[in-house]
């Protein structure tokens, strides 16, 4: 009876141990997915190559790093975006805010998009992170970046599609160089490859309906960009 007492009390501190070990080895997996937050407020700064990245809406990283004068964020979440498991962003001479990022089968709108608003005449360095096989490998995928702003003398609105190998260029390990206009940009893939001639108008046109439709969604952002600058103005 003693020795069965005895079994069952080394049994129970066995489980005890090995309990307390896996709580161990799982403790810093947990630290190291620490989940930390930003606001609009909030700026990640390049000093080297005189830039600056912002965020539009709050949003969620697990963590962010600069090297090589580029931030490069893990997991990162824009308010109302989609997901970002690792996204690398450099400003030279220019100012970038962030505003979306959008990734599914949703055709009238590209099926990849990133939205951000640029201030100054420098360059952009992104890479989205993502597999070979989502840039452009064959004639059914086209990537384009196209810039809205208003004219100085006329609040009329200017849309520039920025010439590939020009204006951008794609570079074998995923990263866009673009060397934008201030405004209002949107970097953008077309998969033509999800067209149907059995699909209604709109969809078999997704690609002009979406140009349009994108002018429209960022011509929002700069006017509230304007806007916000104007208040901030006042203010001081």
């Amino acid at each position: 009876m003693r020795l069965f007492c005895k079994s069952k009390l080394l049994v129970g501190a066995l489980i005890i141990v090995l309990l307390s070990l896996a709580i161990f080895c799982l403790q810093p997996n947990s630290q190291a997915q620490t989940v930390e937050t930003f606001g609009p407020n909030e700026q990640f700064n390049i000093p080297v190559s005189n830039g600056t990245v912002s965020f539009a809406f709050n949003g969620t990283y697990t963590k962010a790093t600069l090297e090589n004068d580029t931030w490069v964020f893990e997991n990162l979440h824009i308010f109302g975006s989609a997901n970002l498991a690792m996204f690398k962003i450099s400003a030279q001479n220019s100012n970038i805010t962030l505003f979306s990022y959008a990734n599914g089968n949703f055709s009238a709108f590209g099926n990849m998009r990133l939205s951000y608003v640029v201030t100054g005449n420098g360059k952009q360095i992104i890479n989205l992170g993502l597999n070979q096989s989502d840039y452009n490998e064959n004639a059914n995928s086209q990537w384009t970046v196209v810039v809205t702003n208003l004219t100085h003398t006329k609040n009329v609105q200017s849309y520039d599609f920025l010439l590939e190998g020009k204006d951008w260029k794609l570079l074998k390990d995923g990263a866009f160089i673009i060397n934008g206009l201030p405004g209002s940009t949107t970097l953008v893939r077309y998969d033509y490859s999800l067209g149907n001639s059995n699909l209604p108008f709109y969809l078999q046109h997704s690609v002009a309906i979406a140009t349009a439709v994108a002018f429209a969604l960022v011509m929002v952002a700069l006017v509230l960009i304007k806007l916000k600058t104007r208040a901030n103005s006042g203010e001081a």
